[in-house]
């Protein structure tokens, strides 16, 4: 267990070190190669220069994306860039290879960097996390749960809506929409590799019991009851198939049915409110006839509950590019929306990389971005799973926030691009976890990216299939890490900071979250902390 009064070398955890020694170390091996088939490197070129002409060669490379995309009305095959040209435009001259001195070099500033943010960040601090840490479990519990319960969040920038669906709600929905279910379909639609979704042996065979073409409320209690236990993923690790089976689960509930759905909607702004969240961005498929509908909802959804919800229209990247491509023209003829202003690009990385499977969205957007000064945003999950180059590719596709970004981490050059852009990370913790992004809290990477200059936010992604809440990602930060009480308030700032809301709406919630800690930090609860627990910030 780490103290924050223990030196500054603890920064970065041994697993955290470890795991950028390792990427450090593949990288080089892999420039040496390339060294060795292109000839020798310029000793005499400094790290720096290297960076800049790295860097330089990005932004080039994402520039010939433009290009490629700029006219959508080119036949796609003819925009589409092949991933060995891609390579080939990256591919840095032999003079500026990295070497391992190099590589070794850089990581020592990423060390220096993480430690002085990290002593600076206690210093700032209000409440000695470490020495709250350091009480007994019994003692430690309560105080952690009443901060990670009372503090004020801030905004959650990573929500998808159907996954967020909690047991209770999920049986609501079902009850109130009585879908006719033919099971022995169900079962078959959801062990079916090909479409990426499965469940495990025994809910198949259960499924496959059950009466064909019966209304949900006409089942039995207890099979009732296991369909709604379907909707919570089961402990451990989970296969990303299995996570993703449960969202056609979900369609049961919702289907098209608008009221079922804006009661989920209606469900989770309460839950986001009562844990202090003013902001929230949900990732969600939106063809431009159902604009109006979820412009309405965002507008309700405030009205009532006084959260600010904008969206990020979804699309899949096991989608077929002709299918996407025509979605994004779609969009671009329709113009933004002030309540969607950004795209984001969704389903598991593994075996669909961002080129291969964004750059048909993306590049027609940054394109427009360019030429007609649109106010597209552009999130897009990577680097959850997958290869190691997908949050290069993604950032170079034009995307401003990285969803997820665990392996950020394995590729140094990138993240040295990534700190110099300030790219935003959406941290989803349990998320990460469960789906086995990460095999331990403790060797998530978002505190070394927060103490880069990233700007980290926290997040819940699927609260509803992954039992989870902010607060409970809050709990697992403060309890399994050496975060401190500056940089949680700081990923809250975070979180508004780096959303797609406009400027004046940025300012107001940024006002309104300064004032909640301001009125928080005067409540009688930090009067009762016991004077171990109390610092004296800087």
């Amino acid at each position: 267990m780490h103290k924050e009064r223990e030196g500054a070398m603890s920064s970065i955890q041994p697993p955290q070190r470890r795991g950028l020694w390792r990427a450090a170390a593949t990288l080089a091996t892999v420039v040496w190669l390339g060294a060795c088939a292109g000839g020798a490197t310029d000793a005499s070129l400094s790290l720096d220069a290297k960076l800049a002409r790295q860097q330089a060669r990005f932004e080039a490379v994402q520039q010939r994306l433009v290009e490629r995309h700029a006219d959508v009305s080119v036949p796609l095959a003819q925009r589409t860039i092949a991933r060995s040209e891609w390579e080939q435009w990256l591919a840095p001259a032999a003079h500026e290879q990295f070497t391992p001195e190099d590589l070794a070099q850089l990581q020592a500033r990423y060390d220096a960097q993480v430690a002085s943010s990290r002593a600076q960040a206690v210093q700032r601090s209000r409440i000695d996390l470490a020495a709250l840490r350091a009480l007994p479990t019994e003692q430690a519990t309560p105080y952690m749960r009443e901060l990670c319960t009372a503090m004020p969040k801030g905004g959650m920038l990573h929500i998808h809506p159907w996954g967020s669906l909690t047991p209770a709600t999920y049986r609501t929905l079902l009850e109130q929409r009585n879908p006719i279910i033919d099971a022995a379909t169900l079962a078959q639609t959801l062990s079916d590799t090909q479409g990426r979704a499965w469940l495990y042996p025994d809910e198949l065979a259960w499924l496959r019991s059950l009466p064909a073409q019966a209304p949900y409320l006409s089942w039995p209690q207890a099979d009732r009851e296991r369909l709604v236990a379907l909707a919570v993923l089961p402990e451990g690790v989970q296969p990303f198939e299995r996570f993703e089976a449960m969202f056609r689960l979900m369609a049961l509930a919702i289907g098209g049915d608008w009221h079922n759905l804006e009661q989920s909607y209606n469900e989770f702004a309460q839950r986001a409110v009562q844990a202090g969240v003013s902001y929230v961005e949900f990732t969600e498929r939106i063809p431009p006839e159902e604009v109006p509908q979820y412009e309405a909802i965002a507008q309700r959804l405030e009205a009532r509950w006084g959260l600010t919800v904008r969206f990020n229209n979804a699309y899949f990247r096991t989608a077929p590019a002709a299918e996407q491509d025509a979605q994004v023209q779609a969009m671009l003829r329709a113009g933004p929306s002030p309540y969607i202003p950004g795209i984001d690009l969704l389903a598991n990385e593994g075996d669909t990389p961002a080129l291969e499977h964004g750059q048909t969205v993306y590049g027609p957007v940054l394109a427009d971005v360019r030429r007609q000064n649109r106010p597209w945003r552009r999130t897009l999950h990577a680097g959850e799973l997958g290869a190691r180059h997908n949050p290069r590719d993604a950032l170079l596709l034009g995307a401003e926030r990285l969803g997820h970004g665990v392996r950020l981490m394995d590729d140094p050059l990138t993240l040295h691009y990534a700190i110099t852009q300030a790219v935003p990370i959406e941290i989803n913790l349990t998320s990460n976890l469960k789906l086995g992004a990460v095999s331990d809290i403790r060797q998530h990477p978002f505190l070394t990216y927060l103490r880069l200059g990233l700007p980290v936010s926290l997040s819940t992604d699927d609260e509803g299939m992954f039992a989870t809440d902010i607060v409970k990602e809050c709990l697992l930060a403060v309890a399994q890490t050496d975060v401190t009480y500056h940089e949680l308030k700081e990923m809250a700032r975070n979180s508004i900071r780096t959303s797609f809301a406009s400027d004046d709406v940025k300012a107001r919630l940024l006002s309104e979250l300064a004032q909640r800690f301001v009125q928080w930090e005067a409540s009688a609860w930090w009067g009762s902390l016991p004077p171990v627990l109390v610092a004296k910030p800087q």
